[in-house]
């Protein structure tokens, strides 16, 4: 059922809590219209039935924290809106869809599935989109979330987005064969069943303490690199190579004395190629 309650909101236990004194506890769950389910214990008695949607939009994410701004309506004439929110981290699940673990009591966590295919912006930040019929209006309405982050890659050779670096929230994706270009990253990604091109942009850049490293421009041109590493041998003043180990070789074809980053990159296996197809399968 849909709430018809007068107030309500979330206690630290990310318990649902009516008019100020009716704890309801139960599993949180994201419906399709992205608004919040909670399905009560079953050895709860409760007079809500066994299951409550809060109607509404998600107003805000944050590395662990979920927010939602809901429409409740006390009578047939008056509607008010409040903002709940939940604790938790977020995470990629194994088909690499968005998903916030609501933190619960015993260690355990609720799961919200975020079901629509998510994109990179030019800002190099991951932008999930959704709609859903408005309420208060009885129309369909756009609604994006912007997840401010930072990336890199795992240890394990994940692409990696991180959320705060105080926090445990981050995407770690599955990225298959990923192809390094001129001021880019561009990879295919499943979602789901659905494949998504993805593409990171920023400048490489080249040192004898990190290797090779690309940095990446955020918002109000925060930059951070994503460290490649390697050893680096200078073969002539236009060839740099790097070699990773497993006997993977980068070529760039660039003048790196002058500092220039307006270069293609090359895998030597044989011949060399005007773009490098680089998989984060890979270990090096």
């Amino acid at each position: 059922m849909a709430t018809a309650f007068g107030t309500y909101s979330i206690n630290a236990k990310n318990q649902l809590v009516v008019n100020k004194n009716v704890v309801l506890d139960g599993t949180w769950s994201l419906t399709k219209d992205h608004e919040l389910c909670l399905t009560f214990d079953g050895t709860q008695d409760t007079d809500f039935g066994d299951k409550v949607i809060l109607e509404g939009t998600i107003k805000g994410v944050a590395a662990n924290e979920l927010s939602f701004e809901v429409t409740n309506r006390t009578d047939p004439d008056k509607i008010k809106t409040e903002t709940v929110a939940l604790s938790g981290v977020w995470e990629a699940d194994e088909n690499n869809k968005l998903i916030f673990k609501v933190k619960r009591e015993s260690g355990r966590h609720d799961v919200l599935t975020f079901n629509n295919t998510w994109v990179i912006d030019d800002k190099n930040r991951i932008i999930y989109n959704y709609e859903k019929a408005s309420l208060i209006f009885k129309k369909k309405e756009k609604t994006q979330l912007i997840f401010k982050g930072t990336w890199d890659i795992t240890k394990e050779n994940r692409l990696y987005y991180e959320l705060g670096e105080s926090s445990d929230s981050g995407f770690a994706f599955k990225v298959g064969t990923s192809v390094l270009e001129k001021n880019q990253i561009k990879g295919k990604i499943m979602v789901g069943k659905e494949e998504n091109d993805i593409t990171i942009t920023g400048q490489w850049k080249v040192s004898k303490d990190l290797g090779l490293t690309f940095e990446v421009n955020y918002d109000n041109n925060q930059f951070k690199p994503i460290i490649f590493g390697g050893d680096i041998a200078l073969n002539d003043k236009d060839k740099l190579s790097i070699k990773f180990g497993n006997g993977i070789d980068v070529k760039l074809t660039q003048d790196i004395l002058d500092g220039k980053a307006d270069f293609f990159t090359a895998v030597h296996s044989g011949k060399d190629e005007d773009r490098a197809e680089w998989g984060f399968g890979i270990k090096f």
